[in-house]
């Protein structure tokens, strides 16, 4: 995926075919290496943008930049599955993106974990049409879905906290699989224990919802699906 330079170290040669990650002319801040034995990322933190213009690409970079002028910085995916990340930041390279957070009786995670910004619309009001039936659904931001783009939840599922939620597309959530099967291929370090929502160690509980019912699962069963392979 990333082409070897100087800066990063030896990996292991991948059986799995690693998913398309590009870089774009995004600095982020970072923060050195993760507090792991080797350094690098034990897992990953899945997040949604709340934010989704149907732009693709476009609307990735627009995440990174975001991010970058928080002081913030992780991998971002597009509507099709694929991934960007900022120039300067290799996969072995912290960047704060889950604020304050707990897994596992591990405080921080952001120098534990990646973070993976997946564009979507997050959660959705229903919009009533004539006759109060619901035909379309908003985002905070005024952009609308059709029912076909939306999952309900209807009660508090794991992590998943009820409404509306625009859903992942399968190429999103396929590229979100075949990127975690290949980090366990090639990186020791990492644990599928450690791929979380963002929804499940944010501190304190119910300070974010994603990515809640955007996944199709909630995200023990997506966990729980990468390890039943191995």
């Amino acid at each position: 995926m990333i082409c070897r330079t100087n800066k990063e170290p030896e990996r292991i040669v991948s059986k799995i075919r690693p998913p398309i990650i590009e870089a774009v002319n995004v600095q982020v801040k970072t923060q050195g290496k993760y507090k792991t034995k080797t350094g690098q990322p034990r897992g990953l933190v899945v997040h949604f943008t709340a934010g989704h213009s149907r732009k693709g690409r476009e609307d990735a970079i627009n995440t990174l930049n975001n991010l970058a002028f928080k002081g913030l910085g992780c991998l971002v995916m597009d509507d099709h599955g694929k991934i960007y990340r900022a120039q300067n930041q290799f996969l072995d390279d912290v960047a704060y993106h889950c604020g304050s957070s707990e897994w596992i009786k591990t405080k921080g995670i952001s120098s534990y974990c990646m973070g993976m910004e997946i564009c979507n619309a997050g959660k959705l009001s229903p919009k009533l049409a004539l006759a109060g039936k619901v035909d379309k659904y908003s985002s905070w931001f005024g952009e609308e879905y059709y029912p076909d783009e939306v999952r309900y939840v209807h009660e508090m599922n794991m992590n998943q906290f009820p409404g509306y939620y625009h859903k992942f597309t399968k190429e999103q959530e396929d590229s979100l699989w075949q990127f975690c099967k290949w980090q366990k291929d090639i990186n020791p370090e990492f644990d599928y224990d450690w791929v979380v929502g963002h929804d499940e160690i944010a501190v304190p509980l119910g300070r974010k919802n994603d990515p809640g019912g955007s996944l199709s699962c909630d995200m023990q069963d997506f966990r729980f699906s990468l390890k039943k392979l191995v």
